[in-house]
C-alpha cells in the first residue's frame, strides 16, 4: 500500500492519512482475476450516475473484495467540460473512490470543448 499528500509547493493540500492510499497490482506471475470498474458519459450529477456508483459500491461490499482500477471513458463533465463541472460531477460525486483507487480518465467530447476558450 502506498499513502500520498497533494500538496501546493510546501501546503499540503489534501491526504497524508490512512484513507488516501492506493496498492500496486499483483506481480505478473500472481494468479488473480482484476477487479475493474469501467463507466463513461456520466458527468451530469444525475440520479442514474449516482445510482450506478452506489450498486457498484453494494457489489464490492458484499463481495469483499475493493476495485483494482476505475476506468472513464470520458464525459466526465456535462456540459462543457469547465472546472465546475468536473468538481461536481465526477470528483465529489466519486470522492470515497478516487482516494484509495487507481484511476485511468478517458478524454471526451465534452472535456474538450473548452479548451480553445
Amino acid at each position: 500500500i502506498y499513502y500520498y499528500g497533494i500538496f501546493d509547493g510546501d501546503t499540503l493540500i489534501s491526504g497524508c492519512s490512512g484513507r488516501f492510499h492506493f496498492r500496486t497490482q499483483p506481480a505478473p506471475d500472481t494468479e488473480r482475476p482484476l477487479r475493474f470498474w469501467v463507466v463513461g458519459d456520466s458527468g451530469d450529477g444525475s440520479h442514474p450516475q449516482i445510482a450506478a456508483f452506489e450498486a457498484m459500491k453494494r457489489f464490492t461490499s458484499r463481495e469483499r473484495r475493493r476495485l483494482d482500477a476505475f476506468i472513464h471513458l470520458g464525459d466526465m463533465a456535462y456540459t462543457d467540460g469547465k472546472d465546475g463541472e468536473f468538481q461536481d460531477n465526477f470528483f465529489d460525486i466519486y470522492a470515497s473512490m478516487l482516494r484509495n483507487t487507481v484511476t485511468w480518465p478517458t478524454m471526451g467530447n465534452h472535456e474538450g470543448r473548452t479548451a480553445s476558450g
